[in-house]
């Protein structure tokens, strides 16, 4: 855990530009720039939770019946875990779009001719006085997609929270 404070301590988008202008423009390198900045919430929450599960009265008892870790693993700590792990995930799709956007509109992302909404942005900033709405419909598209994911990621947490262990 010591490692992932340490990654912590940097912003995410600031470690992903440079990530990213290390490795150059591209999906590849956006795709790793991203990944290698976005694991660290999953290692927390993961941990918090199974922290937090290993003194509940069932996890105890099974160890104490002498059931294997696996099984333990499988039946009491996965499905509390699943819940989170969703949500978060979801989350961090939504940061993906975000940053994604954030690198194309930096010069980082997927470079021409293939359609990104930050590299749109880009190029229609030259515009901006003379047709405002072409900068209009990919922020707007940006935000339309980031609030969607957010919205099926609580709907997936509300619906998987009631089949949680208790």
């Amino acid at each position: 855990m010591r490692v992932t404070d340490t990654f912590l301590a940097f912003p995410e988008l600031v470690a992903a530009v440079v990530i990213a202008g290390v490795l150059g423009s591209g999906t590849a390198s956006l795709i790793f720039a991203l990944s290698v900045v976005g694991w660290m919430r999953y290692a927390r929450v993961a941990r918090g939770i199974g922290l937090s599960l290993q003194t509940r009265g069932y996890v105890v008892q099974a160890g104490l019946a002498g059931l294997s870790p696996l099984y333990i693993a499988r039946w009491h700590y996965l499905p509390s875990l699943m819940p989170s792990l969703i949500v978060v995930w979801t989350g961090m799709f939504a940061r993906a779009i975000l940053g994604i956007s954030t690198l194309g509109f930096l010069g980082f992302g997927v470079q021409p001719p293939m359609p990104e909404w930050g590299t749109m942005l880009l190029d229609a900033r030259i515009h901006m006085r003379s047709t405002p709405l072409q900068m209009v419909w990919p922020g707007l598209a940006v935000v339309v997609c980031v609030l969607s994911i957010n919205l099926v990621g609580d709907a997936l947490r509300d619906a998987l929270s009631k089949k949680e262990i208790k």
